[in-house]
């Protein structure tokens, strides 16, 4: 009796020819390509609507703490608070009642890090005994304003062991504050009339960006706000001097500040 051989030519249809899987894998990486772009700008979308809810938050926070005690969650230091301080204790005059807790690369005539960014700010809203709030001095009913998860770092998102509350992005978010209650106030970067005027030349008649109103005595702009929130948006970058262009564009509105995510 003849052993039956087995049938090469159906296994040979069974199995895959090398150009079949190459042909496989391109589709496969084609389809990665598609795809990877996409989950990256959903990923992108939902930080900027969860850095939207907590500048919404901490504005909240703010405007709580305001009511309770009457003024600003401000370290002392910054500007004389007319509802509380009776000294000038450096006070800044060139801000004319505004201040901006920002960036180094905002602020580089304070010293105090709680001067320059966040940190000041957020250990008053959180009761923490930290620079800005010692001894919960501008806190003293220890009252928690802001629940925010903490950072292992200095570059994650949350309230860092440096006290910075960074956004989904991992910079510090930037808080202006109307220091002398007048209902108007300048930011330190969105002042500037290459980044909000939506002329080439500004002018009190002229309405600026989102609201902003161009006052000539001061050469700058202002809002008609109390506090102002915002983030540097997915880029993590600002720059004042982009404005222009035809027609013409103001530099909020170019690039590396169109990003930017603001609580007006």
């Amino acid at each position: 009796m003849k052993a039956s051989l087995p049938n090469l030519t159906n296994r040979r249809a069974a199995a895959f020819t090398l150009i079949e899987l190459l042909v496989v894998i391109a589709i496969i990486a084609i389809l990665a390509g598609l795809l990877i772009p996409a989950v990256g700008a959903a990923k992108v979308k939902a930080q900027v609507a969860r850095a939207k809810t907590e500048i919404s938050g901490l504005i909240t926070a703010i405007n709580q703490y305001k009511h309770d005690y009457g003024f600003w969650p401000v370290p002392k230091g910054p500007q004389p608070d007319p509802l509380r301080d009776v000294q000038a204790i450096a006070a800044r005059p060139a801000n004319d009642g505004n201040y901006t807790f920002g960036t180094s690369t905002l602020f580089t005539d304070n010293t105090e890090p709680y001067l320059m960014d966040n940190r000041g700010v957020i250990a008053i809203l959180t009761a923490r005994d930290a620079d800005g709030n010692l001894g919960n001095s501008r806190n003293p009913r220890k009252q928690k304003y802001l629940e925010v998860k903490e950072a292992k770092d200095i570059t994650s998102p949350g309230i860092g062991p440096d006290n910075v509350y960074r956004d989904p992005f991992g910079n510090p978010y930037i808080i202006s504050f109307d220091m002398n209650y007048d209902g108007r106030l300048a930011d330190a970067f969105y002042r500037d009339k290459n980044v909000s005027s939506m002329t080439s030349v500004p002018s009190p008649l002229a309405p600026g960006y989102a609201g902003h109103i161009w006052v000539d005595s001061k050469q700058w702009f202002e809002a008609q706000q109390s506090v102002m929130v915002w983030s540097l948006g997915p880029d993590g970058s600002f720059k004042m001097n982009v404005a222009g262009g035809t027609p013409f564009v103001p530099g909020a509105r170019n690039e590396p500040n169109k990003d930017n995510i603001v609580s007006w």
